[in-house]
């Protein structure tokens, strides 16, 4: 997995080891966009996989790995007109047409760095997006049901934590 790093500075491989010897359990949310192509990985599964594969072996079983299809912002094109509502733009055609380029699937929104789901979103609201305080407002409206049905992977990676309690 090669020596990614996380803002702090320190990789990845070294700081999950740190948590798992931590915690009982452990899940990553990374956006695929920022880890693509690292050390020949292709898809999610396969970045997945090198995460799992770099951490201590007796530690494996503790850890849930888990790419987010391209940015987290994905998940909110799950209704894009909540998306507008929220911000204060138009965005019903605008978000029928960014569907229908990725076969109605919010998570596969994305072929270069101008059309990540954060982008089209800052450049479509005239840069007033703001992660930190209009996504969980957005997120909030569209409802975990909504984004559940419409996010496979995201849904599989909840139903992943949710067997944990069981």
């Amino acid at each position: 997995m090669g020596n990614y790093e996380l803002r702090k500075g320190l990789s990845v491989t070294k700081e999950l080891n740190n948590l798992l010897s931590s915690f009982d359990r452990v899940t990553t949310l990374y956006d695929f966009y920022k880890f693509d192509k690292k050390d020949g990985a292709t898809n999610k599964q396969e970045l997945e996989q090198k995460i799992l594969d770099k951490v201590s072996s007796q530690l494996k079983s503790k850890l849930i790995p888990y790419i987010q299809m391209y940015e987290f912002e994905a998940l909110l094109f799950t209704k894009p007109s909540v998306i507008g509502e929220v911000i204060g733009f138009s965005s019903e055609d605008w978000g029928k047409k960014i569907l229908s380029e990725c076969s109605q699937d919010p998570e596969r929104i994305n072929n270069s760095h101008s059309t990540t789901p954060k982008h089209r979103i800052e450049r479509k609201s005239g840069y007033l997006y703001r992660e930190t305080t209009h996504a969980v407002k957005i997120l909030k409206q569209i409802g975990l049901t909504h984004v559940r049905e419409k996010c496979k992977g995201f849904d599989g990676w909840l139903t992943q934590l949710e067997a944990l309690g069981e």
